[in-house]
Order: structure tokens, then sequence, then C-alpha cells
């Protein structure tokens, strides 16, 4: 299953905090930006694919799919989530999976350096 454009997986006009198990196992390619802010129980087992910008925020993700291979944006993850998903992110930047940076709640996030740290603004 192939989507273009930009997928939200949220509903950005709700303060509902009980968003669980969005499980979309058919979906391998998303043309532009994958935002599923918020959004718990995160499963894309298919996912190869995001064109645009990776936003997982405070969905509690662990790690990236496992088929991911394309991110041509930026990648944005809360403090709150888990540090493997950001191990599995600045191994992605390193390998040229992610075209983009990673944000930590904002913050640019750099991946570039021998021991990686949050920019401050």
């Amino acid at each position: 299953m192939t989507f273009g454009k930009i997928i939200t997986l949220c509903d950005t006009t709700s303060t509902d905090v009980r968003r669980r198990n969005m499980n979309l196992p058919s979906l391998e390619n998303i043309g532009g930006s994958l935002n599923a802010s918020g959004t718990r129980g995160l499963n894309l087992p298919k996912l190869r694919s995001v064109g645009g910008d990776f936003v997982v925020d405070g969905t509690g993700l662990e790690h990236l799919p496992p088929l991911l291979e394309h991110i041509g944006g930026n990648a944005l993850i809360s403090r709150a989530d888990p540090t493997t998903l950001l191990n599995d992110l600045v191994a992605a930047k390193k390998s040229g999976v992610l075209k983009g940076d990673i944000f930590v709640d904002g913050g640019l996030y750099d991946a570039s350096a021998t021991r990686p740290f949050l920019k401050k603004w």
C-alpha cells in the first residue's frame, strides 16, 4: 500500500491522549510526510520509505520499522520516547537512510559528533 503527500495518523484538533494501537500492517511507502505524533501502539512492520518528515514524537515507538530504507526529511521525536528509537535514528542518519536532521522536542540533535548531543538554541 502506498500513500502520497502527507499522512497524518493523529487527531491534531483533539486533546484526547488515549489514542492506542495504530496498526498499518500493509503500509509500505508514504510519498510525503508521516505525522503520527502522540499515537500510541504504532505498528508499521512493512514501511520502507517516507518521502518527507518522520514525526513520531510521543508515540513510545521503541525502534524504527525494520524494513525502513528511506526518510527524505527530518525525524521528530520527544525526550520521553525510548532512547532505543534515538539510537536507531542516529544509525539511520549515519548510514544515509535519514536525509534530514533529528529533532528532539524541537531541538536539533547533532548526530555527526563523536559524542552526539542536543544543540542548545
